[in-house]
């Protein structure tokens, strides 16, 4: 038997399970062929995935079909169990039985881009992790079973390798054809298949020379017939072929033609669906209780960063998005919420984006690089700083700020008042003048930042204290304290050990 003839009879692996490699093909085919050529004319044959592996002998094939199917099948088996949601290892334990002997380590690359391309299988934002927004529409599907019968009937003409414009035209042009003319032309023009616009009942009317309230019965007629199996499969397989065709994406751009289609057939499968307005997509699948957070006015402001966000819809594991949907969602709310920022709440996200203590002028600059249309000077930053809103701290350098979440706090007592103070408690505690290496050293207990040149000008310029020698301290009202609050003998021990140390 030629090369020719084997592959002509691949088909007879479309009801068998495994992945074969030549070898394994040649055995069942039962033909003497070169095993190299015929590796040449499977990697041209269009209907096979090659597995690919350490050697060339060791390659296996997959027809396109079989992965349609395990795919279709792993999909409904999910659907059924309700977890949209599984580990590299769960999948690749599923991938085992395509083979016939032995087992991947992990699933194979090449498998897991086919059922991709599709939407069967996407990637997770959770590293390590597969989603399955298939399965989440096939759960919300009325029959379960007749959708699940119409996703494998897919795979009989081979669809995939038809026209994209042909997967969801032709399911829907088979829907309509059950009905009238004047009920075909009223849907789609509700729908936006002929002016490319959805059109009033007023302007359908207009052209079918109809009442507006004949037209509005037309409608309905539509929208009741569709409770029965026999209308309903065809706009059921339309929208199992849409969200194929978006690679398994539930999210749309509401104002394009795409989104009306969906939107459709997602009504005449009574499937949820969400429109946010305000970030222009419609999320199809979803509820209002699934988008809530999305819509909640009452965020805080770490919830306008993008990977906040799509780590948040991550977390809530209301609908199963795929990571696409996730951050495309998560950049356009970001987006929306940063467009209404007061400059208070700006300027401290400019703060925390540089990450440490800065000078109003240094947090102007990369506020006004955050957002290059709403320039802001330095006066309005700094006025908007000083509010200290947000965590946003003053730390007591001259128009220096920080944030409370970085440890930092506003100082409880003026510097000058700080440095008085630990003169008095050093000189108290001692009985001698008290060195500047000390007052520094004990200033952090007040500030956790503060310049040296500051420090210095609290002590020498400071009206409380008296400088003793070079560069010692002692409270200047010493004396008189002393005869109030202390004992002679002590006072005069301060006296002798302030004169040894001038």
């Amino acid at each position: 038997m030629n090369i020719v003839k084997i592959i002509n009879r691949l088909s007879i692996f479309a009801t068998m399970p495994p992945c074969f490699t030549c070898s394994e093909l040649i055995d069942v085919i039962g033909s003497n062929v070169d095993q190299k050529l015929l590796r040449v004319a499977l990697l041209k044959e269009p209907r096979l995935i090659c597995v690919h592996s350490g050697s060339p002998e060791e390659d296996r094939f997959i027809l396109d079909s079989t992965l349609f199917r395990f795919f279709s099948s792993l999909n409904m088996r999910i659907a059924q169990l309700g977890l949209f949601r599984l580990t590299e290892s769960q999948i690749n334990s599923k991938m085992n039985n395509l083979r016939w002997h032995g087992k991947w380590d992990s699933p194979p690359t090449e498998i897991i881009r086919w059922g991709q391309s599709l939407g069967l299988i996407c990637n997770c934002r959770t590293s390590g992790e597969y989603v399955f927004p298939l399965a989440w529409i096939l759960s919300l599907l009325k029959p379960y079973k007749l959708a699940s019968n119409i996703l494998m009937n897919l795979c009989e003409n081979r669809f995939w390798a038809l026209s994209q414009e042909k997967w969801v035209e032709n399911p829907i042009e088979e829907g309509l054809y059950l009905f009238k003319p004047k009920v075909i032309f009223t849907i789609k023009g509700r729908i936006g298949l002929i002016t490319g616009k959805k059109m009033t009942l007023e302007e359908i009317g207009a052209v079918l020379k109809y009442t507006r309230e004949f037209v509005r019965q037309l409608e309905n007629k539509f929208w009741k017939s569709l409770r029965y199996q026999k209308y309903r499969s065809p706009f059921i397989k339309a929208l199992l072929c849409d969200i194929i065709m978006h690679s398994g994406s539930l999210i749309i751009p509401a104002k394009s033609p795409k989104a009306h289609l969906r939107s459709f057939l997602a009504s005449c499968n009574s499937i949820p669906q969400v429109s946010l307005s305000k970030i222009g997509l419609l999320i199809t699948g979803a509820s209002s209780k699934d988008i809530a957070p999305l819509k909640s006015t009452n965020w805080s402001l770490k919830e306008i960063d993008p990977e906040f966000i799509a780590d948040r819809l991550e977390s809530d594991d209301q609908i199963p998005l795929n990571d696409s949907d996730v951050q495309e969602i998560a950049k356009r709310v970001a987006r929306f919420r940063n467009k209404r920022l007061t400059v208070t709440q700006r300027a401290y996200i400019a703060l925390r984006t540089i990450g440490r203590p800065a000078h109003y002028s240094e947090i102007t600059d990369v506020y006004n690089s955050l957002w290059p249309n709403s320039d802001a000077s330095e006066h309005h930053v700094h006025s908007a700083l000083s509010r200290q809103e947000y965590s946003v701290v003053w730390i007591g350098i001259h128009g220096t700020y920080a944030l409370k979440e970085w440890g930092y706090e506003y100082p409880s007592i003026k510097l000058f008042e700080a440095v008085v103070k630990i003169v008095e408690e050093k000189f108290l505690e001692t009985g001698k003048p008290v060195p500047f290496i000390v007052i520094r050293a004990e200033i952090g207990k007040y500030r956790r930042v503060v310049k040296e040149s500051s420090v210095i000008m609290s002590a020498h310029f400071n009206p409380r204290l008296r400088l003793i020698g070079k560069d010692s301290f002692v409270p200047r009202d010493y004396s008189e304290n002393a005869q109030n609050d202390y004992p002679l003998d002590k006072l005069d021990k301060i006296f002798r050990d302030f004169q040894q140390t001038t």
